[in-house]
């Protein structure tokens, strides 16, 4: 009886599969990153959607009135008035005592986390409104974000806003902050672009 011996693959051939695999990763990485990102942008509005609705049926409730924002550290219980200077976020109030939502949901794009929970949770969505702005003193905060977003006077008592892809606040009215000018986040530009996704309320919504 014969025997025939099989060959192997050589170690040049297992070289030139190895590059061919890594040459088609290299090739569809990108994409698959990409559409990832455009996942996360359209998850970002859905819910930004989803919070506008809690915050109309709190105003039916409260005749109108819309939360105060909250500062970060301090999402149960909103400033009133609120500390000059601070950054705010939508409210505990909206969940609980009465569940306009079941949670605060954040934002994908930020890397701020809620401490002092017995987990570490995404920072939701910034949030504010005419009520808490005017505590601030800064009455004309909303018409002149309306103007430096599109152009023109939009009518909205509310606005919330996400980080978008690239990760930064870009919202800098005075231009005062180096590198910063108050932008929104369009696809157009490339899908990790700067700029913020804004929401306005009621009723104006992302355009």
């Amino acid at each position: 009886m014969r025997y025939t011996q099989e060959r192997g693959f050589t170690l040049i051939e297992l070289l030139i599969v190895i590059a061919i695999i890594l040459v088609l990763i290299a090739m569809a990485l990108p994409n698959f990153l990409e559409a990832q990102l455009r996942a996360r942008v359209t998850s970002a509005q859905g819910s930004m959607k989803s919070t506008a609705t809690a915050l109309e049926a709190y105003a039916v409730d409260w005749r109108g009135r819309y939360p105060w924002g909250a500062a970060l550290e301090n999402l149960s219980n909103p400033m009133l008035p609120p500390e000059e200077g601070f950054e705010a976020h939508l409210p505990a109030i909206l969940t609980t005592p009465i569940a306009y939502m079941t949670e605060l949901l954040p934002d994908p794009f930020t890397n701020l986390v809620v401490e002092g929970s017995d987990r570490e949770l995404l920072a939701p969505f910034h949030y504010n409104e005419e009520k808490t702005l005017e505590a601030l003193g800064e009455p004309a905060f909303l018409p002149a974000l309306s103007l430096a977003l599109y152009g023109q006077l939009r009518s909205g008592k509310y606005y919330i806003f996400s980080h978008g892809p690239d990760g930064d606040h870009d919202e800098s009215l005075d231009r005062s902050e180096a590198g910063k000018e108050t932008c929104r986040y369009s696809p157009t530009n490339g899908t990790k672009s700067n700029g913020d996704i804004y929401y306005f309320g009621p009723g104006v919504g992302f355009n």
